[in-house]
């Protein structure tokens, strides 16, 4: 598949280039439209490496048609070349949009924010349709790095209509209490290093721009995040072959929070993952259960009753709630949270998703600005 080649814009000219007018910030643009069918995977178009800085925040645009949508990310790398995650979401497109403003070709422009995670040193952009076989025809793209004010503003617009994301206060405390030393190095601005593990939906939390949400609270703590995530992988995956040194000890943490749905209920193989971290670190650990609790819809869930079903539900949650018995643990079941914040909103929670499991980019600000209260 022939590849489009992005060209690098010049600092201080203004180009206006199809939909898009240039800035001193833009850092890449799209010379010539380009129709793809590949889907969203390895074969999926892509750029060749960007440059990125974890402590700016990027803005990617497109302008794009197709009959099915597509997907799009950004996909994480540290200077090495080690895959971090990707930070994906979808690309809501339609061959029977009306024109978007200021677009004379049609279709429908997405845009996207991003803020890569402490050790990424490049990024690719891919982009894919979403069936595999139906075109995709991306008319124009910018990727430009944005001020934290014009974050700020996009973030406040996408998630007006939904309800202020909050933790309970008692709920908050109960974590905090047992995350003495991670509360004292935000508060007195002392350089925290924050590991998030898991899976996909550990990697939309991260996405939802969670550094940006936790500086909200502490605008002068110095803080780093790394991602370690892996697709549909608990901590069952990253209890084997010594996973914890190179996804989680390699980064020196000082917190790190395992979180994701992917963990089915699988509360040994936690507290392994828990005990290997801390015998060979001083990191604190918050665990939480994710958004959404998929083990009634998985295989081994299926073969149990209602009433079997019941009583482990009730056995899981005292067993996380026991975790924060252990020495610099923290437990929190973010799942009655979620539902009930669910429950509130005033659109249907199709509305935050991209698909029926993940996150799309409104989704993922939300999640976000949970974990940030937690910490608040």
């Amino acid at each position: 598949m022939k590849r489009i080649i992005l060209s690098v814009t010049l600092i201080g000219i203004l180009i206006t280039a199809g939909v898009f007018t240039m800035t001193s910030s833009t850092l890449y643009t799209l010379k010539h439209p380009f129709t793809t069918s590949e889907g969203y995977g390895e074969a999926a178009w892509s750029t060749a490496p960007i440059r990125v800085s974890p402590k700016s925040i990027y803005r990617l645009t497109l302008s794009a048609t197709s009959k099915n949508g597509g997907l799009l990310t950004l996909r994480y790398y540290d200077k090495h070349g080690f895959y971090l995650g990707d930070a994906p979401d979808t690309i809501n497109v339609s061959l029977n949009s009306p024109p978007a403003e200021g677009c004379p070709t049609g279709g429908v422009v997405t845009t996207t924010l991003f803020q890569p995670p402490a050790s990424a040193a490049t990024v690719t952009i891919v982009i894919g349709s979403e069936d595999n076989q139906s075109e995709l025809t991306v008319h124009a793209l910018r990727f430009e790095r944005i001020t934290r004010r014009e974050a700020k503003d996009i973030i406040a617009e996408r998630t007006a209509p939904y309800p202020r994301p909050a933790i309970a206060p008692d709920q908050r405390a109960a974590v905090q209490k047992n995350l003495r030393g991670t509360m004292n190095f935000l508060s007195k601005d002392i350089p925290l290093s924050i590991v998030i593990l898991g899976d996909s939906i550990a990697n939309d939390t991260y996405n939802g721009l969670f550094r940006l949400a936790l500086a909200e609270h502490y605008p002068n703590a110095k803080f780093s995040i790394h991602l370690s995530v892996r697709g549909g992988s608990s901590c069952q995956f990253y209890r084997q072959f010594n996973r914890t040194a190179q996804y989680v000890l390699r980064y020196n943490p000082d917190l790190v929070i395992i979180a994701g749905v992917s963990h089915q209920r699988d509360t040994d193989a936690i507290r392994d993952v828990i005990r290997q971290i801390q015998e060979s670190s001083k990191a604190e650990i918050l665990f939480m259960t994710g958004p959404h609790d998929l083990f009634n819809t998985s295989t081994s869930g299926r073969r149990l009753s209602v009433a079997e079903q019941d009583e482990r539900e009730v056995r899981f949650k005292e067993e996380v709630r026991l975790l924060a018995d252990l020495p610099g643990v923290a437990s929190f079941d973010f799942t009655p949270v979620w539902k009930e914040y669910i429950a509130s909103m005033s659109v249907p929670e199709t509305h935050i998703m991209r698909d029926n499991i993940h996150y799309n980019f409104d989704g993922k600000l939300l999640l976000a600005t949970f974990l940030a209260d937690l910490l608040r």
